[in-house]
């Protein structure tokens, strides 16, 4: 501009036309009104509205799946200490009819089926009230106590259902991952395709935690349940969270575990972030530590789960972002843009 203004000034020198000296003039004017309407946008904002606007909404997506995600857990945490007194209540009084207390069960072996088997209804009605993908039982305790991997291998049952985003149907997919076989036919259930009589134990946080602190100290029920990082079950190929807490008798003796699974399917179905302004956007639940979301513990949902970019099973370095958004690293080639 400085330039286009000395040409005018200099005008009789260069012995510049009227005509073309109105030109510069009247352009001159176009580029100053252009900048004064630039630095007006800049300074209301208008320029970052659309963005605004962005953060917002994915602001309220996170509001919402975590007052969700607090509400649903926090429901099938009372259920499972429901299921629990029931469960313990049920089977203390059945063992009084064999002449047995829960102490005797290793050495019963004979018994686990039956005692097992008269829970199925219960186990049944808890998973439709809690509107969870499956519902366990493992007594502490194995029908061959002879067998090599005996140590490792717990009596119970564990039945799922295959189509949890219609767990309120009255005629669910239930099928049987862990459990006696004779249970699933005399109640025309079929055996999962990945099932096992009794469940591993080796690697199982959700079996040995609870147990081993409702032993060592004498809390109600309501202080002793857990919540397993997502996880994949010994033999299977589904993540799932457990939530699962201690059979206690009267006296307040441990004799086993019962609980809930969130599947990584249900998570999926149920945490479905809205994807009509972008249709890369998903959500996930993970353990936070530091700035490092550890993925290979996480659940996904949404219709781009980052599986392309080799999400799953890596950790995300977190930094913040521009304009209060959040920057999530993987590698040095891969970042997502978020709030968590």
């Amino acid at each position: 501009m400085q330039d286009l203004w000395q040409i005018l000034k200099n005008a009789n020198t260069f012995g510049i036309p009227m005509r073309l000296r109105l030109f510069l003039f009247l352009i001159l004017l176009v580029l100053t009104m252009i900048f004064g309407v630039i630095v007006i946008l800049l300074g209301t904002g208008s320029f970052n509205a659309g963005q605004n606007e962005d953060i917002k909404v994915m602001q309220r997506e996170l509001s919402h799946m975590r007052e969700d995600v607090t509400k649903q857990f926090g429901n099938i945490s009372v259920y499972a200490v429901e299921l629990s007194r029931g469960l313990s209540e049920s089977m203390e009084k059945n063992l009084k009819n064999y002449g047995l207390q829960v102490k005797d069960l290793p050495i019963h072996p004979e018994i686990l089926e039956k005692l097992i088997e008269n829970e199925y209804e219960r186990l049944l009605f808890s998973l439709q009230k809690a509107k969870s993908s499956g519902v366990f039982v493992i007594l502490d305790a194995t029908v061959n106590p002879s067998l090599e991997n005996a140590a490792y291998s717990r009596a119970g049952l564990y039945i799922k259902n295959m189509e949890p985003n219609i767990i309120s149907s009255s005629a669910p997919t239930i099928q049987v991952l862990h459990g006696f076989p004779n249970i699933a036919r005399e109640n025309s259930l079929p055996l999962h395709s990945q099932w096992t009589m009794e469940m591993d134990i080796r690697e199982a946080p959700y079996f040995q935690l609870p147990l081993e602190q409702a032993k060592r100290y004498r809390l109600p029920l309501s202080r002793l349940y857990y919540w397993s990082s997502p996880l994949i079950l010994p033999g299977t190929s589904e993540k799932v969270m457990l939530c699962s807490i201690p059979l206690l008798d009267s006296h307040g003796n441990v004799f086993g575990v019962c609980g809930f699974e969130v599947s990584a399917m249900l998570f999926k179905l149920t945490y479905m972030p809205d994807n009509s302004n972008y249709s890369r956007i998903f959500s996930m639940l993970s353990p936070f530590n530091v700035n490092v979301l550890n993925t290979s513990e996480a659940l996904f949902a949404g219709g781009y789960l980052a599986l392309d970019s080799g999400l799953p099973g890596q950790s995300l370095w977190i930094a913040k972002g521009p304009k209060s958004l959040y920057t999530y690293g993987l590698g040095k080639d891969i970042t997502f843009m978020g709030f968590h």
